[in-house]
């Protein structure tokens, strides 16, 4: 490959690396959002930047479809990191689907707050009250079906490496790890790179995916691993990974471009 042509593949994955992040305060947290044994309701979660729009499907006291949303606001970080976001909450009313549309008869009315705070990267705790009525549920990122990460791709990565035997190895750094070749077998994946290659086994969190397994490379070292926050885009893939050998703890993004 030209050192020109890696140069702008290495600027690509960058910018790829950038997205990954989504926004400078958290995860981002867009997606569909269920409780597994409560079927039949959730919430829906856009996120830019520090604000999340969210529009929940819920039923009224009479069993019927109503309507509910709000914009909540970067509320901090608690003790653990985990993030929380908190804004007013709406229920609006319009006119019907099938007719002609007349702003006039858009309506909405404050009913009370709502707060998203995640416990991890896919599942949280969801409270909003209605009209004086507090609800509190556990929350997760809803899967529709799984992406698939198999492919060839040129990747770099950036992370923090800490709790090194020799202190001197601790810091950050950015490394570009070549041609990536993806193999995907069911849940099973593999990952083989110049330096190492990674076995794992591939799980679907919403928009997400996760690769959890144990890494082997040609210096010798070897250890756990773990891909996470793994966005699959036609152009490539980004996300956040965990590694951990003999001597020290990685942690940082990863992006990659197909090729």
């Amino acid at each position: 490959m030209s050192r020109h042509l890696r140069a702008v593949l290495f600027a690509a994955a960058l910018a790829a690396a950038s997205a990954a992040s989504a926004t400078v305060v958290s995860t981002n947290y867009s997606d569909l959002w269920w409780n597994p044994v409560e079927s039949g309701w959730g919430a829906n979660i856009t996120q830019q930047n520090d604000l999340l729009f969210i529009t929940f499907f819920v039923y009224g006291p009479s069993g019927q479809a109503v309507w509910y949303s709000g914009t909540l606001g970067f509320a901090g970080a608690g003790i653990n990191g985990n993030k929380s976001f908190t804004g007013d909450l709406y229920q609006t009313t319009g006119p019907w689907f099938g007719g002609p549309f007349d702003p006039s008869q858009v309506a909405y009315r404050r009913v009370g707050t709502a707060t998203f705070a995640s416990n991890a990267t896919s599942t949280a705790v969801l409270q909003y009250s209605v009209d004086g009525q507090i609800v509190t549920k556990n929350v997760q990122r809803q899967t529709l079906t799984s992406d698939r990460v198999d492919g060839n791709y040129v990747g770099i990565l950036s992370d923090v490496t800490s709790a090194c035997s020799d202190p001197a190895a601790n810091g950050v750094r950015t490394d570009n790890v070549g041609t990536v070749t993806i193999t995907q077998t069911g849940a099973t994946v593999a990952i083989a790179s110049p330096a190492c290659s990674f076995n794992g086994t591939y799980v679907q969190e919403g928009q997400f995916g996760r690769v959890t397994g144990t890494f082997n490379c040609t210096d010798g070292t070897s250890g756990p691993f773990s891909l996470f926050e793994l966005r699959t885009e036609q152009n490539g893939l980004f996300g956040r990974y965990t590694r951990q050998d003999s001597s020290c703890s990685f942690g940082g993004s990863i992006a990659a471009v197909r090729r």
